[in-house]
């Protein structure tokens, strides 16, 4: 689809972290203050959906057209005392109670009510859903000795699931034919199991198993949400977990203890010591949280959103980048592994229209081992608050290191990202790779955030030669800025030698190429006065260079030579 247009949107910062930004450091800790992105995306036409619910979430109507087409039959459908035509499909695969189902491969007996036969239903689609994602049309006795594995102490339906299952794996050894079928969708399946119920009930299966590429916790009775991906497996989400459950531990127990437990955003459950709630990244276009691959036993990482669209340009764009990018740098990008969609347990409210389920994107990664780059700066400057400098150095010139150096791997693949920035780096590697562009094609200025953008990024129609090419170094300039004193350039009370002005939140311009080398004797963070010492003048003289107005004196710099100038004026460095 033709984009005809863009939008933008402001995310604002937590009050609660701005107040973190005063002059006066609270017990002896300095602040830092994540700042959010601005969201620029292509406007998406609003669509009239042909279906919705009714009120009661009872009858399903269909706007059918005004005759019946080929393939369709109309039956007057009663709801809330009104009359409408409900159109359906008789496909050969549609399997509706319009279209007489044979039920030789029946397994379940006619219930006494619809909603046991439905629940019936969603039971074995759930099972043979996950049946196939344990590769069953390949061999089936180990599928399923996988899946009753995977069943056991999982949730407060596992056991009546491992029963169920069991009944089917008989009907599968009675009937070979029906075993030959693995290979079509679970939903085929599920029809030939519950023929009598749905030629009972007339049960359109397709209304009954709604979201076929999610199995929602609250629906199966299992510990956990499961989403399919692209490539056919099933993640398994892991924002909540609890390691006194045998599952969970077994599953996430090695990943909690070596990565989740010293998460900065993970929580315990107030009362329990085993229950936690882990998030591990919260950014512009939604959250990350742990995923487990059911198959591989994996963990990685997801990336949760809303906007589809963005979620899907990102993964293609990704997958396009992998082949830009050189195989001396490859490792430093994390490129996502898979991509699945499907419709959440949200509703989407729309003005003057009934809610609609939400469609929701999940992208997943390979597991960060460590913080992000923010987090890391944080623990540096709390060294600092501490009086502890020497360590404070050689911590921060680690970050200068690896900062630069995934500037460099850019630079030489001739790629630019407009959101560079530390929350954007986990493990020494880009993340949220899909917004890097190449410079040989037109850049387009998204997910932009304020304190990291160079000038005239928003205002211009189009950024000259000079500009693209250093526009990576002058978002260097502003990570390395938070990290060495915990100030960004638009702050109110940072030191007037360190600050930009601002027009319409972006800076208006670089620093003055007279002032590069002007840099504070202190940072004003305390009271107590804390020196700022040679390596981080000189960090900050190599920040005012890279953010430099006049943008050829940020394209001449010699990065390598500045950090190795910086690494040497540290303390530790002087005999």
């Amino acid at each position: 689809m033709k984009n005809t247009g863009v939008q933008s949107s402001t995310q604002q910062v937590n009050s609660s972290l701005e107040n973190q930004r005063a002059t006066q450091a609270p017990a002896g800790k300095l602040q830092m203050v994540r700042k959010q992105g601005i969201i620029i995306q292509p406007e998406v036409a609003s669509t009239s959906s042909s279906s919705m619910r009714s009120p009661a979430g009872r009858t399903r109507l269909v706007i059918a057209p005004s005759k019946p087409t080929l393939g369709t039959t109309a039956e007057s459908v009663e709801s809330h005392g009104r009359k409408t035509l409900k159109a359906r499909s008789i496909s050969r695969n549609h399997f509706s109670g319009d279209a007489k189902l044979s039920e030789k491969h029946n397994l379940t007996s006619t219930t006494d009510s619809l909603n046991t036969a439905r629940h019936q239903i969603k039971q074995d689609y759930c099972l043979l859903a996950l049946l196939k994602g344990f590769d069953a049309d390949k061999d089936l006795s180990h599928a399923s000795q996988q899946l009753h594995q995977f069943l056991e102490n999982n949730g407060t339906k596992g056991p009546e699931l491992q029963k169920r299952l069991t009944a089917i794996l008989q009907q599968f050894k009675s009937q070979p034919e029906l075993a030959k079928l693995l290979n079509q969708p679970a939903t085929t399946l599920t029809s030939l199991l519950n023929a009598k119920n749905i030629n009972h009930f007339r049960i359109d299966i397709t209304d009954t198993i709604r979201t076929p590429e999610r199995l929602d916790k609250r629906e199966t009775g299992l510990g956990h949400t499961l989403r399919l991906n692209d490539k056919g497996d099933w993640k398994e989400l892991y924002k909540s977990y609890d390691l006194s459950n045998q599952h969970d531990a077994k599953t996430i127990k090695k990943a909690h203890d070596e990565v989740f437990a010293a998460h900065p955003l993970t929580e315990i459950k107030e009362g329990s010591t085993t229950e936690f709630h882990v998030v591990l990244g919260d950014g512009k276009y939604g959250k990350c949280i742990p995923v487990v691959d059911i198959k591989t036993g994996l963990v990685e990482a997801g990336k949760k959103s809303s906007i589809i669209d963005v979620a899907k340009d990102d993964y293609k764009n990704a997958s396009k980048l992998a082949k830009l990018v050189s195989d001396k740098n490859k490792h430093l990008y994390n490129v996502p592994k898979s991509l699945g969609i499907s419709v959440s347990s949200k509703f989407e409210m729309k003005k003057g229209k009934t809610p609609e389920p939400a469609p929701q994107s999940l992208t997943t990664f390979a597991l960060g081992r460590t913080s992000d780059e923010f987090y890391i700066a944080e623990k540096n400057i709390d060294l600092y608050a501490k009086k502890q400098y020497e360590s404070f150095e050689d911590k921060f010139f680690e970050q200068v290191k690896r900062l630069v150096t995934l500037v460099q791997a850019l630079e030489e693949d001739q790629l630019v990202q407009p959101d560079f920035k530390p929350e954007n780096v986990v493990d020494f590697k880009h993340i949220d790779i899909g917004e890097i562009q190449s410079l040989k094609d037109t850049f387009k200025p998204t997910g932009l955030t304020p304190d990291y953008t160079m000038p005239g990024t928003r205002t211009k129609l189009k950024l000259n030669e000079m500009e693209l090419k250093t526009y990576n170094r002058f978002s260097l300039g502003a990570s390395l800025l938070n990290c060495v004193s915990a100030y960004f350039a638009s702050d109110d009370n940072v030191p007037n030698a360190l600050r930009l002005p601002v027009t319409n939140g972006f800076f208006s311009r670089g620093y003055y190429t007279e002032a590069l080398d002007h840099v504070p004797e202190e940072l004003g963070y305390t009271d107590e006065d804390k020196p700022v010492t040679d390596a981080m003048k000189l960090t900050l003289q190599f920040v005012k260079h890279l953010m430099a107005d006049d943008r050829s004196i940020a394209a001449k710099i010699d990065l390598n030579q500045w950090v190795k100038d910086i690494g040497q004026a540290r303390i530790s460095q002087q005999t």
